[in-house]
């Protein structure tokens, strides 16, 4: 009879822990992972739109040789920057501030660019015709407007003839291009800076939470609703740089171009 095998010998895993593990908290873990996840999200998502701005606007390094030598590059370029203004609502000068007067005070506020004419020198902000710019235009129409571009360090600061259009052609023409969003701010019953006892909009209850319909726009908001042009009398151009500032006048009296160079 053959003797009995031995037993079989259980081989350990080559660096095979000889304890356990302490138990993994995946609560936390969970947890950290998630934050983790939507701090990379929001990095992503800066960064994308960094790009895109750069891509669409162009980086700084793009304008830190561009050339201001003359007085008709400035006024092509001025025009050119005044017109991207218009048509991009991201671009810094769609958002310029116009100041009036009242009581010998200076009254600033921001306002939305809504149309340039480089022909006519025109620029064109839509405002509620209850509003008190509005009032303050019809006293003294010289409205002074305020433009800067931070990418390209240029200011311009322009004094301006404002004529109000309320029941004319252009008034017609700036409301057909409105959207009924932007119509919906001329849809509220009482005058802009009217007291009120609780912080609220305005707005009809209906209207809180939708844009209102072409009929709605029209019935209730076009008779508040105006157009301001403003002819340009004269710009002040200021431009920033490392080597040296510069700083230029243009003027036009009886529609003829005066220019000059000012120490900035």
């Amino acid at each position: 009879q053959l003797p009995a095998a031995p037993p079989a010998r259980r081989v350990p895993y080559k660096n095979a822990p000889t304890t356990l593990a302490q138990p993994v908290d995946y609560q936390i873990f969970s947890s950290f992972s998630v934050v983790f996840l939507v701090h990379l999200s929001v990095k992503l998502r800066i960064s994308l739109r960094k790009n895109h701005n750069f891509s669409k606007r162009g980086s700084m390094g793009e304008y830190q040789h561009e050339s201001w030598d003359s007085f008709d590059e400035i006024l092509q370029k001025c025009f050119g920057m005044l017109e991207t203004g218009v048509s991009d609502r991201h671009d810094p000068l769609h958002t310029p501030v116009i100041g009036t007067v009242e009581n010998n005070a200076p009254q600033l506020r921001t306002v939305i660019f809504r149309k340039f004419d480089p022909a006519s020198r025109t620029l064109i902000f839509h405002t509620d015709f209850r509003t008190e710019k509005v009032a303050q235009i019809q006293n003294n129409p010289v409205v002074s407007w305020l433009f800067y571009h931070p990418e390209r360090k240029v200011q311009l600061r322009i004094i301006s003839d404002a004529t109000i259009h309320s029941n004319d052609s252009i008034a017609d023409e700036r409301w057909a291009a409105s959207q009924l969003m932007s119509r919906r701010c001329y849809c509220i019953p009482m005058a802009p800076g009217t007291l009120s006892d609780s912080p609220e909009s305005g707005l009809p209850e209906y209207l809180q939470l939708r844009r209102p319909t072409e009929s709605e726009s029209n019935d209730l908001g076009r008779a508040n609703f105006c157009a301001i042009s403003c002819q340009i009398r004269e710009m002040d151009w200021l431009y920033l740089a490392a080597k040296g500032n510069r700083r230029a006048k243009f003027e036009w009296k009886n529609e003829h171009l005066h220019t000059t160079w000012l120490i900035p």
